[in-house]
């Protein structure tokens, strides 16, 4: 399905067999779409056919994404491609902004160098998002540990808290523990 040009005048496409060519020298000039075209030189001396065999590297690149977790919506030059794991093809060779977010991560992006034919994978691992935490007590002025350590009287509030599970206790003299 190439196109195929000698000396710049269309002879039609792979695969083709020409039998006009008078001796002599030629340039063949071979081309499709999604693929770099691909230029050689031939000298005919005799009638003996020539067989042709041309083989035309992708100039795109695939890239192969995933994400710690995953899940994770993926971005390309501004084009939404799914979510992660996800395998994109065609991705044009040369620069390319890349980007990763997931609800309570930091977004992760990246500019990528592919080139044509090439197959690059990349596994981003996103850091959580800190969040803040508070907690009331009915009645006011619980005392409040968090894994033991104890917090404040209730309510009490903390910012920049690391995900993950955490033990709560609420403790108040004449109430029922609160674990």
């Amino acid at each position: 399905g190439a196109d195929i040009r000698i000396n710049n005048m269309d002879r039609g496409k792979t695969p083709c067999f020409i039998t006009d060519l008078p001796f002599g020298k030629y340039r063949i000039n071979f081309d499709k779409a999604g693929y770099q075209s691909r230029q050689m030189e031939l000298e005919l001396l005799d009638r003996t056919p020539r067989k042709i065999s041309v083989d035309l590297t992708s100039d795109s690149a695939v890239l192969v994404v995933d994400s710690e977790p995953s899940g994770a919506a993926v971005t390309l030059n501004g084009i939404s491609k799914g979510n992660t794991p996800c395998r994109l093809a065609n991705v044009p060779s040369g620069d390319s902004k890349l980007e990763i977010s997931l609800d309570g991560f930091e977004p992760y992006a990246t500019t990528l160098k592919l080139n044509p034919g090439e197959t690059q994978q990349l596994k981003a691992k996103l850091n959580a998002k800190p969040s803040s935490l508070r907690i009331v007590s009915i009645p006011d002025k619980a005392r409040i540990y968090i894994d033991n350590q104890f917090e404040g009287e209730s309510p009490v509030e903390k910012k920049d808290v690391a995900p993950g599970s955490y033990r709560i206790r609420a403790e108040l003299p004449g109430y029922e523990l609160m674990a």
